[in-house]
């Protein structure tokens, strides 16, 4: 049906007459089919469904098949959510949905295998956390470390009340990309309250009077034309590679779906307090040509959060709204640059450590 958000065909409503089950849809959680809520009075607890009440969880494909469709704006998904390097149990799934789950992040998310019931699937999570949407099923992966330390890893320095509240919105919410998108705006902002960071840039630009150094070469390039001048001037500018990568991740993230109303408040007073800086569209590894000083070092925490949401913004809806699914995180990297990073701290001075890869 064009124009439907659900990526499968709608599907006529087959549910008899006075079924308690008017919206249905399949719910897993923790890899087990979610206990129903009872939809009213007379309402039959069916294994394996939960009355709709709102705007989600829709149904796997073959539910929605036996069930019937449901007409909603949102999209239909079921939720699946597992613990880093848990299985599930056995899982209904077609062979498209488990080819998909497979194959997703380049087979580096999860592993899917056949279940000794017909048509079911067993799904293992690996070392990624965070969440993702594939052929109309949401997977959550829960990292096994507290949620609180989660945070911890995400940037080594930071004060504990500078990350406790994600944790707790994380917590609530399920979807780790708008936690880590209020993380990056908190950051970005304790890192713009120092003041935005200037320096000194060698700049080549024609201008209707001299300024700086003539470029001689770029001015004897266009022979007969005195004006406007090849100037080689130093300037005094916020326009620099760190203000741009931030910008270019503040901009991405007041895409995303489910940010709280004050942290897009936070974004958008980040955008403003920008404005004179170039919009450039940054690749998440420019960040590694970066060498800190002690007059950059203070952005260090909100750059790298700005390279884990670059890095993962990358499927969008209809509307180019970041779906909030999408994310995920390298626990086993995370963890290695945790302790680099506390090694170079500790032995700062006596030895120079750098990570592999």
């Amino acid at each position: 049906m064009p124009g439907h958000p659900h990526p499968f065909p709608r599907i006529a409503r087959r549910t008899p007459l006075g079924s308690p089950w008017p919206r249905a849809c399949w719910g897993i959680q923790d890899g087990r089919p979610s206990v129903p809520r009872q939809g009213g009075a007379g309402a039959v607890a069916t294994p394996g469904l939960t009355q709709d009440v709102g705007s989600v969880p829709p149904p796997l494909r073959d539910a929605a098949d036996a069930l019937g469709g449901v007409e909603s704006p949102t999209k239909y998904v079921a939720r699946l959510t597992l613990q880093e390097h848990r299985n599930s149990e056995p899982l209904p799934l077609t062979d498209a949905q488990a080819g998909a789950l497979n194959s997703a992040g380049g087979g580096r998310y999860l592993s899917v295998e056949p279940a000794e019931t017909p048509g079911h699937w067993q799904v293992t999570a690996h070392n990624y956390v965070g969440s993702i949407l594939l052929d109309g099923i949401q997977v959550l992966v829960r990292p096994k470390i507290p949620l609180r330390n989660l945070f911890l890893l995400l940037e080594v320095g930071l004060r504990e009340q500078d990350w406790r509240d994600e944790a707790a919105f994380y917590e609530r919410s399920l979807h780790l990309l708008p936690a880590i998108v209020s993380f990056f705006a908190r950051t970005t902002e304790t890192t713009l309250a120092r003041g935005l960071y200037h320096s000194y840039r060698e700049r080549h630009d024609r201008l209707v009077a001299l300024r700086g150094r003539l470029d001689v070469a770029r001015q004897l390039a266009r022979p007969g034309s005195a004006i406007p001048i090849a100037c080689q001037f130093t300037e005094f500018t916020a326009d620099l590679f760190e203000n741009s990568y931030l910008k270019a991740a503040v901009s991405r993230s007041l895409r995303v779906a489910g940010v709280q109303p004050a942290d897009r408040q936070r974004l958008m007073r980040h955008l403003v307090a920008l404005d004179d800086v170039g919009d450039v569209r940054h690749r998440p590894t420019d960040l590694d040509d970066v060498t800190f000083t002690r007059l950059n070092e203070h952005y260090k925490p909100a750059l790298r959060l700005a390279r884990l949401v670059l890095a993962n913004l990358t499927l969008r809806d209809n509307l180019g709204e970041v779906e909030a699914p999408s994310f995920m995180l390298d626990m086993n990297q995370l963890f290695e640059r945790f302790v680099t990073e506390r090694l170079r701290r500790a032995l700062r001075g006596r030895l120079d450590l750098q990570p592999l890869g």
